[in-house]
């Protein structure tokens, strides 16, 4: 169970890695086209090969946002995969705990019998 619990922050850990790297390429692809002079001149004005670049690279934001939401929404399951398996661990520990006690509590009835018939 341990080792699950461990794969898991490891995982979790890479996914985060990859979520900070796709924000910030998302950061500098951002910066890139928005630094471009969108003044409306006839000088100024986008030629169509930089047309079809601004939309690449619009494109690729949007793919790089997509990415970050599924990671996102990977990163939430997995926490309640934990968070489940805690809870599950912790009811196997108190199923145990009751049987041994059940265990003890009907030898210590038993020896509470046995007792009884010995000094009346």
């Amino acid at each position: 169970m341990e080792l699950a619990v461990e794969q898991h922050c490891a995982e979790k850990t890479k996914f985060q890695t990859k979520m900070e790297n796709v924000l910030k390429e998302n950061d500098r692809l951002l910066t890139q086209a928005l630094s471009r002079d969108t003044v409306s001149s006839p000088e100024s004005a986008p030629t169509f090969a930089e047309l079809f670049e601004i939309n690449d690279l619009k494109a690729q934001v949007q793919k790089k946002n997509t990415v970050i939401l599924k990671l996102k929404e990977k990163l939430k399951s997995f926490s309640g995969d934990v968070k489940e398996r805690k809870v599950e661990r912790e009811v196997e520990e108190i199923e145990t705990l009751n049987l041994e006690l059940d265990h003890k509590v009907t030898k210590l009835a038993a020896e509470n019998e046995h007792l009884k018939q010995t000094y009346k």
